[in-house]
């Protein structure tokens, strides 16, 4: 991170692919997904880095860290870098908090979500409602809200490449080259950089990616700044702006204790880190009426006058300002003052506030919207004041608001707003949805309504929201404008430069001498190919370039054009063309392709285990080379199939865990396809299976081994119907890691559709008395079993396949993972090597569990969730971003849990964004994004026993 000074070299002169101004709530995540996607990028921000030493703890530096720019009084006094600052305009003050971090550095603890009310208003964009819930899901991993904040995640971006430079003001972009550039050829070297980003009239960096997240007044003056020199915005700009109903109150003068008051410098010290308080939201009152009161912890910093009498007016109206100088003067001499408490008020006010830029100054000035609650908002105050005592002093002005919304509003084209719901701003001429490409406004400027409560998750959300097609947009044009060579894995593999290249040379004719280029008899063929490879779809380009006429060095034809290249070409609309021609052609063809091989496991001892009630089963048990870890990691596959042990590929997780040098065992219980029952339920799993592989593991270990689990799926429901149920304990346990399963297990709508409906009962009518379906294509069914898997291929799902097995696999789940996250070798393995068999004696148990949404016993009844005394252990709750069959519900919910009764241990949720359910573990790229997460926990978890243990 660099400071700009006096001298240059602080950006970089080539320029970047993009540039963030602002690093709040929108333009931290988006400098960090666009880091994350390894683009080079540049972060602004108007402010300084605040360190924890910098923050107030004295009246007289509240003073100094704050700014005032009074319309009213005529002047303005602060530091333009202040942490905190205040726009006075008429009737209305806007404030806004200025640093690397921008409103997070003030945030008080709130991460709400989007109310439905919000979301149903009319302005609000049906584009964001598709998938608002998954971007809000990762908002809330990127940022990990916590309790107690020992771990924080604002240094991501930093991490993953971002160059921040702070203490620098942008004032306006221009357009440096026109989109539809061609001069020259396609390079970085020759083709310029799209915008200029201007931090004075003379000094600016270029890019082809502009976002501006510089806050509702910073982002909007920017543009207005910007239309001055040309640039072509909506006349929308600055409409729509809305204050969230913002206002607040201070209740003053009360006997109750209601701390409210935070605690001094010295007391800090005397406090461990963990126990300190607030500043933060202490209780909210949502009312009815459409607005909410909380009631805050105040910073003991902060000049109290400031909310007794300088700001404000008290009610009752009798001696509130003589109360306000005796309470001063106790605080002063030590006294004990009377209790106070700050409180709140958000609601939703009309929206139709306006911004507008003072040509003449260069300034920004805003009028707050109407709001018609806010005598509503006072009532509630003084029948609040009633009941607590004492004196409230409500705000002098009709809004006074730090949640500032609007301004480049949301909409769907110029004429009734600034940018479309992708955060891309609109140009004013021809087509009323185009738009500027590569500008973009990513932060509350973009809210085209009031959200009623803390906005700060719905800007973080739509933040999320458009830096998902902000990065697929600059990976897409940096494809074409910087062309590089396709990753690994990639089933689409489009030509490249030299590939045109050296095709436009491939002219031969029929007897093998070169033919002239650039004849007007020349065809040219370009050609597409979609289908499936072993299961996986792909694609194949071809490009034929043909001459119905042979020529040689002299320009004269050398015989009669070929009778199949006269006429009409015909292409058939099958998934594959075949071309018969007898002529040579020059073709590039470009696939994918895989070797199904099982590269060398090391080797594994297979325990036979007979469980409580009698039935056998098998774990595998590896033996790591070199130095070996003191815990064994038992791991639990989910519903039949394999999701740990993946022979074709070369970084599955016991290969991993080998290599870390942990011994994993790997769990065959009863629903196993090479050893299925016919008649069983995930309790028996978690009852029978689960505590033998435990009594295993200790007999050859030791009576005092204590274990890591790893579970996916069923084997989460099941391992958590183990401890609640009493049938291990916790003790036993030195960490437990679930992907995609818990004692919840949320399914996404169709999945609960489905298995709302009888399809279950008719499939075990159809069956019979035997409960195992044959899956193999090449395994002679009978009759009964062949009409089961014909109704399974009908059943709607997200994805086809070319694999029988994975149809019909599928049409009794649904899909449990996206086909392009997988690698065709693991795909097969997965189908036609791993899956023989599946029994479905589980699937009525788990119907029951899926459609209450938490674990059951086998009756349906509740008799788990009761008994969070025995989950004295640290969890990692692991999600796929990408809902496919379980929704990243499951691990909210179980951490939130876990945070409320288990406080006493570590407890973390990931969501692991563009991974859907099993390929979570089996994912091509699990091995760099899911992983390291489990490994990381295992050792932290062996890290903190053994600190307790000393």
């Amino acid at each position: 991170m660099a400071q700009r000074g006096a001298a240059d070299g602080y950006f970089d002169e080539a320029g970047y692919d993009a540039v963030v101004v602002g690093s709040g709530y929108g333009g931290s995540v988006a400098a960090c997904r666009v880091a994350m996607a390894g683009i080079k990028v540049c972060l602004i921000e108007k402010g300084k880095r605040w360190e924890a030493k910098d923050f107030p703890t004295s009246n007289y530096q509240m003073w100094s860290k704050g700014r005032l720019e009074s319309d009213t009084l005529g002047f303005s006094f602060g530091p333009k870098d202040a942490l905190f600052q205040l726009y006075e305009q008429g009737s209305s003050v806007a404030g806004v908090v200025c640093g690397l971090g921008g409103g997070s550095l003030a945030n008080m603890g709130q991460m709400v979500s989007t109310p439905v009310r919000t979301k149903k208003d009319p302005r609000w964009p049906k584009d964001w409602q598709k998938d608002w819930e998954a971007h809000e899901t990762l908002a809330l991993t990127m940022l990990n809200p916590q309790d107690r904040p020992v771990e924080f995640a604002s240094a991501k971006a930093l991490k993953a490449g971002c160059r921040v430079i702070t203490q620098c003001q942008v004032q306006h972009i221009v357009k440096d080259v026109d989109e539809d550039w061609v001069g020259g050829d396609v390079t970085r070297g020759q083709k310029p950089r799209t915008w200029r980003v201007f931090l004075d009239n003379l000094e600016y960096v270029c890019a082809d990616f502009v976002v501006l997240s510089a806050g509702v007044l910073g982002t909007t003056q920017i543009l207005f700044q910007s239309e001055r020199r040309g640039l072509q915005i909506s006349d929308r700009l600055g409409m729509g702006f809305s204050t969230n109903g913002n206002n607040f109150a201070y209740l003053a003068g009360s006997s109750l204790p209601l701390n409210g008051q935070g605690l001094s410098k010295e007391q800090f010290s005397n406090i461990p880190f963990q126990n300190r308080p607030g500043p933060s939201v202490s209780s909210s009152f949502i009312s009815s009426l459409g607005f909410t009161i909380e009631s805050g912890v105040i910073p003991k910093a902060y000049p109290q006058l400031l909310l007794k009498g300088v700001f404000t007016y008290g009610w009752p109206s009798q001696y509130w300002f003589l109360h306000a100088m005796i309470d001063k003067i106790k605080q002063m001499m030590g006294v004990k003052s009377t209790e106070g408490m700050l409180l709140s008020l958000m609601g939703y006010d009309e929206g139709n506030g306006t911004i507008t830029l003072d040509k003449a100054t260069g300034k920004i000035r805003f009028s707050a919207p109407d709001d018609p609650l806010l005598p509503r908002k006072m009532k509630a105050i003084q029948r609040i004041t009633k009941r607590l005592g004492g004196i409230f002093f409500m705000s002098r002005y009709q809004s006074t608001s730090f949640h500032l919304l609007g301004g480049c509003n949301v909409a769907s084209d110029f004429s009734h707003g600034v940018c479309n719901p992708n955060g891309q701003v609109f140009k004013t001429q021809g087509n009323p949805q185009a738009v500027h490409k590569g500008l973009y406004v990513c932060d509350a400027s973009l809210i085209p309504c009031p959200i009623g409560t803390n906005p700060s998750l719905s800007i973080l959300t739509a933040a999320e929201h458009v830096s998902s097609h902000l990065v697929n947009d600059i990976l897409k044009y940096k494809s074409i404008n910087q062309p590089t060579d396709v990753p690994n894995g990639e089933a689409q593999l489009p030509l490249n430069q030299q590939d045109l290249q050296d095709l436009s040379k491939l002219h031969v004719g029929i007897n093998g001498n070169p033919i002239m280029e650039k004849r007007s008899n020349e065809v040219l063929i370009k050609e597409t190919l979609s289908g499936h490879l072993g299961g996986m779809p792909c694609a194949a380009h071809l490009i034929m370039k043909m001459d119905s006429k042979a020529y040689n060095k002299a320009g004269t034809t050398m015989g009669d054009p070929h009778p199949n290249l006269r006429g009409k070409c015909r292409f058939s609309n099958s998934i594959y063309t075949i071309y018969a021609l007898p002529i040579t052609l020059g073709i590039t063809l470009c696939s994918s392709s895989y070797k199904l091989t099982k590269r060398p496991y090391p080797p594994h001892i297979l325990h036979s285990i007979t469980t409580g009630d009698g039935f056998v089963i098998g774990c595998k048990q590896w033996i790591p080379n070199g130095e070996k870890k003191r815990y064994p990691v038992l791991l639990l596959n989910g519903y039949s199939t394999e999701s740990f042990w993946c022979p074709t590929e070369a970084r599955d997780l016991i290969r991993t865990l080998l290599d870390e040098g942990y011994e994993p065992w790997l769990l065959q219980v009863r629903q196993h396809p090479l050893n299925p029952s016919n008649d069983f339920t995930i309790e028996d799993i978690g009852k029978f299976d689960i505590p033998a592989a435990f009594a295993k593991i200790r007999e050859l270990h030791g009576p005092s081994t204590k274990v890591h689990v790893i579970a996916h799926c069923v084997g989460g429901v099941s391992v958590h119907i183990s401890l609640l149920g009493g049938h291990i304990y916790a003790s036993d346990i030195i960490s437990l890691s679930c992907t995609n399963s818990s004692m919840f297990f949320k399914v996404t709508p169709y999945s609960l559709i489905k298995m709302s409906l009888p399809l279950l009962l008719i499939s075990m009518a159809i069956l019979g008395p035997t409960k195992i379906l044959p899956l193999y294509e090449n395994i002679k069914a009978i009759p009964r079993h062949q009409l089961l898997k014909f109704i399974f291929r009908l059943i709607p799902r997200y994805e086809r396949c070319s694999f029988d097995e994975c149809e019909v696999f599928a049409g009794i789940f649904g899909n449990t993972f996206w086909h392009q996250n997988i690698t065709p070798t693991m795909h097969h393995f997965l189908h036609r090597q791993s899956l023989p068999q599946f029994p479905l004696g589980g699937l009525p148990h788990l119907t029951k569990i899926c459609v209450k949404g938490h674990i059951v016993n086998a009756k349906g009844k509740d008799i788990y969730l009761i008994h969070p005394e025995r989950m004295t252990l640290p969890t990692l709750y692991i999600s796929g971003g990408r809902s496919i069959l379980v929704t990243p519900e499951t691990s909210l919910l179980v951490n939130q849990y876990m945070k409320l009764l288990q406080p006493g241990f570590r407890h973390r949720r990931v969501v692991v964004e563009g991974f859907g359910h099993s390929d979570l573990l089996i994912g091509e790229e699990s091995y760099k994004k899911v992983f390291p997460h489990m490994i990381s926990h295992l050792k932290l978890s062996e890290h903190e026993r053994n600190g307790e243990n000393m």
